[in-house]
């Protein structure tokens, strides 16, 4: 360890035995015979002098004067919000400054945000567009340049909330300007759901997304060797604080945490050899005042967290020595001293604003030199709080797996009856003072001042309080939710303490609350729809879109749902599983609309209390791995029917079209959701048409004779009338 060097720098950071400025120091001093300060001041000089700016290389975009050869593009209804984007790389290395797009006049402004992606999915930079115009290209910075390579390729997208452009085809070859071109692999034009990685794509489409790049390398940024991070929130962030007019501010009873940061600035590899720390009580002290003099300090107050000097310890997952830009980070898991309990940082901060931190990191090159770092941080004193209690209570119906905060109805869980509640409540000494005599009450479950174990609390400290807890049994509630407590169930528990310094008692009150819905009514039907498919052969490479619909009797004026589960459909020697339906007759429904939940893979369709004569049911698009011959008998769809609603009464058929090209994406078929009522269009199509695109290739097979027959002919219709328990 050396203490008071001497170091000279045209950046902040130091420079040392082992630093390649300081070698070239030693051999011009040899040959010069100049005096090694004298030297070292005429190094710094020239190293400075050159640090030369370079012009700027021009910025580039993809795409100059070209526009869409469509507007105004919405897929379902209301319109689906998706991710767009393009597949780009570039020639040369260099940086991407800004995103861009071409905005639908009848795309709302707001709520898009622009991401560049690596192949994998990994994300690499994300901006907000922010001042839209009303349409055209709209341009956002990236918060910092992203360095991108050459001949690598990448993903630009940004999402869109309901109307979008394109131009079919438009990327099939590659787009070229400069040292940008998108990437013709037949699978450009990518999308996905709103927001994620956009791993689909769809007929080479150009949906005019693109980047504001610079070409050229960008210089390497300053070397800091070693970092000393703080953390006055509990581990959960860590922040360099080098000012002592812009401390970190430490926080009342909450531990102060340290980290370091090694960074190999040398140009050789770097073998580590030790660490050293301790905290200066006075700031403007020199620097490791606070050491002892045994190991190069003076004794001077303060707090020794490694002095003298420990080995640096090893991390796994570090290649040894570092190589060159290589980092080590050593934190509490390392070196446990660098966490200082709250306790210890407030006795030292007796009398004092704030504290400086001295941190030194030695080690050796890969020619035996002796490298080594400094850094500094500064911390804030907490200021004394005054005495105070705080509560959590919180709530599980789960058996304890799963706790709530559940101060409002809107938070709380929602169980039905019959069903157990249980409790935990968390008391802290959220002030300096000590409390004694903490109980807490909860009239509603029978508590009634009971205290907490040992009945004090230090400052700082929580208790955590279960049904285990001695004298605390009754927050464990059997049949909390019952048939005669329907409803929103609430109980408020209250925490009181005395502070020992005599100030007036300290409480604090917090409820919980239970939703207890009445029994349900369940009413099931298992139902099956057997039919066959007609002459024409199928090829494999097709798809079949399998779709039922139905109507229903009974429907109270109040609403009702109808759900469609465990549904699949068998033919041949295939079975295949489809997905979910879920169905509501709602009184407030003017027109039927219906939409794919990708996450709990279940068509939801809302249609007026009136229904239809057509009501779209599930549907499934199903790939041909192998063809198959005409004539296929049996196909038979099965599924289960239930609701919570009595006296419904069900009619269903389906019905199943081939078509040459289709999408496993559900929500870009725009499926009609009624025959009469839908409110994404106004035509004859029946429920289950595929109101998109995806018409013009449709074909004979299955049920269906092609043209405009999209749904393919229906089966028999088949009763399905749950039966209530």
């Amino acid at each position: 360890m050396v203490r008071n060097r001497t170091t000279m720098s045209c950046v902040p950071s130091r420079t040392r035995i082992g630093h390649p400025v300081a070698r070239a120091s030693a051999l011009i001093e040899r040959l010069s015979g100049l005096g090694r300060m004298a030297m070292a001041r005429l190094l710094v000089v020239f190293a400075c002098a050159l640090a030369v700016t370079h012009p700027a290389a021009a910025q580039q975009t993809l795409f100059t004067n070209q526009i869409p050869s469509l507007t105004n593009l919405c897929d379902g209804s209301p319109c689906s919000s998706y991710e767009l984007g393009m597949k780009f790389r570039s020639s040369v290395a260099g940086q991407v400054t800004a995103i861009r797009y071409f905005k639908d006049a009848n795309e709302p402004a707001g709520n898009h945000v622009g991401h560049i992606w690596d192949l994998s999915g990994n994300l690499l930079a994300t901006t907000t567009f922010l001042n839209e115009t009303g349409n055209g290209w709209q341009q956002q910075a990236l918060g910092a340049p992203l360095s991108i390579q050459a001949n690598t390729t990448y993903i630009v997208s940004v999402n869109l909330v309901s109307h979008y452009v394109d131009t079919p085809g438009g990327l099939v070859t590659a787009v070229v300007n400069g040292a940008l071109s998108s990437v013709a692999d037949g699978m450009n034009g990518v999308l996905g759901n709103s927001g994620t990685f956009p791993a689909q794509s769809f007929n080479s489409s150009n949906y005019f997304r693109d980047i504001v790049f610079t070409p050229g390398s960008t210089p390497p940024p300053t070397c800091t060797g070693l970092q000393k991070l703080v953390s006055v929130d509990g581990g959960t962030t860590f922040a360099a604080y080098t000012d002592s007019s812009s401390p970190a501010i430490a926080q009342a009873n909450v531990p102060v945490e340290f980290k370091l940061v090694v960074t190999n600035c040398a140009v050789t590899s770097v073998q580590p050899k030790t660490v050293d720390d301790c905290i200066n009580a006075n700031p403007n002290a020199a620097p490791f005042a606070c050491a002892p003099v045994s190991a190069g300090g003076q004794g001077a107050p303060g707090l020794i967290l490694y002095e003298p000097p420990v080995t640096a310890p090893v991390v796994a997952g570090v290649t040894y020595p570092l190589p060159p830009g290589a980092t080590v980070s050593y934190t509490k898991a390392q070196l446990p001293n660098l966490l200082v309990s709250a306790a210890s940082f407030a006795a030292l901060c007796q009398g004092q604003t704030v504290v400086r931190n001295d941190a030194e990191f030695d080690g050796t090159d890969g020619n035996n030199n002796p490298v080594g770092y400094d850094a500094i941080a500064y911390v804030k004193c907490p200021q004394p709080l005054p005495a105070s209690i705080a509560l959590l209570k919180q709530i599980s119906v789960d058996g304890g797996a799963t706790w709530l905060d559940a101060d409002t109805a809107a938070t709380a869980p929602s169980v039905t009856a019959p069903h157990d509640a249980q409790y935990r409540l968390i008391v802290s000494n959220t002030g300096s003072v000590t409390l004694n005599n903490v109980v807490v009450s909860d009239p509603s479950l029978g508590l009634t001042n009971v205290p907490v174990a040992g009945g004090t609390l230090t400052a700082g400290q929580s208790v955590t309080i279960t049904s285990g807890s001695a004298g605390f049994g009754m927050l464990y509630q059997l049949n909390r939710c019952s048939s005669n407590t329907t409803g929103n169930i609430t109980n408020v528990a209250t925490a009181t303490g005395s502070p020992a310094n005599g100030a007036a008692n300290v409480t604090a009150s917090n409820p919980a609350v239970l939703v207890c819905q009445p029994p349900v009514i369940a009413c099931v039907a298992s139902s099956s729809n057997a039919s066959n498919f007609n002459g024409t052969s199928i090829p494999s490479g097709d798809y079949i879109w399998f779709n039922a619909n139905f109507t229903a009797k009974g429907i109270p004026s109040s609403g009702a749902t109808i759900f469609f589960q465990s549904s699949t459909i068998q033919f041949g020697n295939a079975t295949v599983s489809v997905p979910n339906a879920q169905v509501t007759f709602s009184p407030t429904a003017s027109c039927a609309s219906t939409s794919f939940n990708s996450a709990t893979n279940t068509w939801v369709t809302i249609v007026p209390i009136a229904g239809s004569d057509e009501i779209f049911l599930s549907g499934l698009s199903y790939p041909l791995a192998a063809p198959i011959s005409g004539g296929t008998n049996p196909v038979t769809w099965t599924g289960t029917f239930s609701t919570n609603t009595p006296g419904v009464q069900i009619q269903w058929k389906w019905g199943a079209a081939v078509y040459s090209t289709f999408s496993a994406n559900y929500n870009l078929l725009a499926v009609k959701p009624t025959h009469q009522n839908a409110c994404s269009v106004n035509n004859g199509d029946h429920a289950g048409t595929p109101e998109s695109s995806y018409q013009k290739y449709v074909i004979g097979g299955a049920r269906g004779g092609g043209g405009s027959n999209f749904t393919g002919s229906w089966t028999g219709t088949v009763s399905a009338n749950p039966v209530c328990h």
